[in-house]
């Protein structure tokens, strides 16, 4: 089991003190297991597959191929993301592999979603549907759920996706190293971590406040947010999260505020950019659940004090002049962004992001957000004076690592992102 910090009532500076003087780094991460792995897949009859030659077959008809099965909802957005890439895998490789989707959804919801995304119209990777057999042996929680059957028809892998290498080195007959996904443990999300047992809602005469830091663990660790009482104050707060993002809510911020409004002038501090969700380094949980009644206010200064402790740094927010991507129009007309109307939607497709009939204000916040495959280095500030309400159709290229290029698709709207510097408010983080 994981080393873990469990900080309660008073005690919690103690346990921030230790945890310093040991060092962050020091955290052992200990990942699940499967017992599913290394054994033979059940020789079951799949029942429902289509764009395949056969609508029916057993496990065992596909032995001396390696068998990739990936489980997915018609409403998962990680899932369709990587349709695109198993499809260039099954091509790649040919016969020698077989990617086989699998979903409980019936045959009618995922042709409809296959034939209303553009970037899935040219796909025809085979899919088991209506499944009942498979989730009972493979059973999760969360998609996606990636199961690796080797040429032998030994489970190899039950994890998040798979790559051209790993597939190279199975083929080749080299063991793989892929992280396990493991999301049935004994877990009620609806409950304090590391203390289920304690019914708090039950008892709030005798709860005062309850703070959770430890290594991110993706089974343990739902993304919540802030949550609030009738009144607005703040009754917990659980998220995942970088240092920066920790300390972006600490501060009331959300993901709008750019890392780039993080300045970290303590020692050390380039080894935070350093992150590894797979193996909790430098990303965490974080959980902090109050007694109802405190404002939000003292709920943020709350938090920042338990960081600072826990990080041994001194935090503070102030005014500085900060390079920003300032997002203008080079052209008065506006018309080439009107909506055409129709049903309002947005995804992306690549480093596409495509918007149909959506206000302006939910475009911008997108980017800022981070939906986008190459984060905006800068924050991005509007200066178009576009009504933020104006419903607009665009497609924008979001590689920030090539800034060339999103300008590109921008110009096509009379837009354009240029860097300056604004005074706005950043988070400093020095030693203490």
């Amino acid at each position: 089991m994981p080393q873990r910090w469990l900080l309660i009532g008073i005690l919690i500076f103690f346990r921030l003190n230790v945890a310093c003087s040991q060092g962050i780094h020091s955290m052992p991460f200990v990942a699940p297991t499967d017992p599913a792995i290394g054994k033979p897949c059940p020789d079951v009859e799949l029942s429902h597959i289509i764009n395949y030659p056969e609508s029916q077959a057993r496990i065992s008809d596909f032995k001396g191929k390696i068998l990739i099965i990936d489980f997915y909802t018609t409403h998962c957005r990680g899932c369709i993301l990587s349709f695109p890439k198993y499809d260039s895998l099954q091509k790649e490789f040919g016969d020698k592999i077989q990617i086989l989707l699998c979903t409980g959804e019936p045959e009618d919801a995922v042709r409809k979603l296959f034939s209303r995304i553009q970037g899935l119209k040219n796909i025809h990777l085979a899919s088991v549907v209506s499944d009942t057999v498979l989730r009972n042996i493979f059973k999760h929680r969360l998609v996606p759920h990636v199961v690796v059957i080797d040429k032998e028809g030994i489970v190899r892998a039950v994890t998040y996706g798979i790559n051209k290498k790993d597939i190279e080195d199975l083929l080749a007959g080299r063991e793989i190293n892929l992280p396990v996904k493991n999301d049935m443990l004994d877990y009620n999300p609806e409950t304090p971590q590391m203390i289920n047992d304690y019914n708090y809602y039950g008892r709030k005469d005798h709860f005062y406040f309850y703070t959770y830091l430890a290594p991110f663990n993706i089974t343990t660790s739902p993304p919540r947010g802030i949550v609030k009482d009738s009144l607005g104050n703040i009754i917990r707060i659980e998220l995942p999260a970088t240092i920066q993002s920790i300390y972006k809510m600490a501060y009331g911020k959300g993901d709008q505020f750019n890392n780039s409004r993080i300045w970290m002038h303590f020692k050390d501090a380039s080894s935070f950019k350093k992150v590894d969700w797979d193996k909790g380094i430098n990303c965490y949980t974080y959980e902090l659940i109050l007694h109802p009644g405190w404002p939000a206010s003292k709920a943020y200064k709350f938090m920042q004090s338990q960081l600072d402790a826990f990080f041994n740094l001194r935090s503070s927010m102030q005014k500085e002049n900060v390079k920003c991507l300032v997002l203008k129009r080079i052209s008065p007309d506006i018309s080439k962004l009107l909506t055409k109307g129709g049903k309002a939607y947005g995804e992306r497709i690549g480093k596409t992001l495509i918007f149909k009939n959506a206000a302006w204000w939910i475009i911008v916040n997108s980017i800022n957000w981070g939906m986008v495959p190459t984060p905006p280095p800068l924050q991005i500030v509007d200066k178009t004076n576009i009504n933020p309400y104006q419903k607009v159709d665009i497609d924008i290229n979001t590689d920030f690592a090539d800034m060339e290029e999103v300008n590109q698709s921008l110009r096509k709207y009379g837009l354009v992102l240029s860097v300056e510097s604004l005074p706005m408010y950043v988070i400093v983080l020095k030693d203490r």
